[in-house]
């Protein structure tokens, strides 16, 4: 069932990428993992409906995950390209300009937080990222529909690596400080990819949906 408030956002689409292969996890597909009632793969996606019109799930097949939520699955269009590869098909397939983009192992999203990044974004922008650690988090971020024929020549020449793609972007870096005003903790940029870091979410038993 589709979960949205009366608010929710039409002028950006939220996509949460689903493609990886889970070997840090042990292998075990960590979408699937139960969190709470659900599995993760739900929870981050019905967090996105609280805000979104428009939510989406990119994954290497379209049928991948129909059991686990309704709303579209669209199928990587190169891959095996990570990440990259899973902007590309969601951008290939946006009804909006800017799109949100959401690791499937991002359960603590905060509304505050995602609200800001979304008020960055302007027409001189590509795309909207924050920086945590003094490194850009591109699996939490915003980008301009107008980049995919750039993504689609980076995919096509191999050149994979978000950090440096997103250096060939005209892109407004969010620093650390500005997100921590938002969010102190920065919950929402903690990523369950072992089974020790799902343990330890596990047990705080604190979770804080969209």
């Amino acid at each position: 069932m589709k979960i949205m408030s009366h608010s929710a956002r039409s002028d950006i689409s939220a996509f949460v990428l689903a493609g990886g292969n889970s070997v840090r996890f042990g292998g075990a597909d960590k979408a699937r993992a139960r969190w709470g009632d659900q599995p993760l793969l739900a929870h981050v996606v019905a967090s996105l409906q609280a805000r979104f019109s428009h939510v989406y799930v990119v994954s290497k097949r379209a049928t991948d995950y129909a059991d686990v939520v309704h709303v579209p699955v669209l199928a990587d269009v190169h891959p095996n390209c990570g990440p990259l590869g899973g902007i590309h098909a969601g951008l290939a397939h946006s009804p909006t300009d800017w799109n949100l983009f959401v690791a499937c192992d991002m359960p603590w999203l905060q509304p505050l937080l995602i609200e800001h990044l979304a008020a960055k974004t302007s027409a001189q922008l590509d795309a909207v990222v924050p920086e945590v650690g003094g490194w850009l988090i591109p699996t939490l971020a915003l980008y301009h529909r107008r980049i995919l024929a750039q993504a689609e020549a980076a995919l096509a020449a191999r050149r994979l690596a978000l950090q440096a793609f997103l250096q060939t972007l005209h892109t407004h870096v969010v620093p650390q400080a500005e997100l921590e005003t938002l969010d102190p903790s920065l919950q929402s940029f903690s990523n369950l990819n072992t089974p020790q870091a799902w343990r330890q979410a596990l047990a705080q038993c604190q979770t804080s949906p969209l």
